[in-house]
């Protein structure tokens, strides 16, 4: 049996309304029994196989795409 391993992918600082004015940092960490971790700093962890981190990728790439389309409007409406 292989021996357990953690290796970190990266850690990011985000803009978060309860760590104001800091940032929140998020960590990820792939190991040897094919599973993700993810930090929210000391105050949750998520561990999701390939299956759901490609799930949360795709959600948080729609929130993103959607984010886009009401700063849009916006621009839009103010110049009128």
């Amino acid at each position: 049996m292989e021996k357990y391993w953690e290796r970190d992918v990266g850690a990011i600082g985000v803009d978060e309304e309860s760590c104001h004015p800091g940032k929140l940092g998020i960590a990820a960490q792939v190991d040897s029994l094919e599973m993700v971790t993810i930090r929210f700093g000391n105050s949750m962890t998520l561990r999701l196989n390939e299956e759901d981190v490609d799930a949360l990728r795709d959600l948080l790439y729609e929130a993103s795409r959607q984010l886009v389309n009401v700063r849009a409007q916006k621009v839009i409406s103010e110049s009128r």
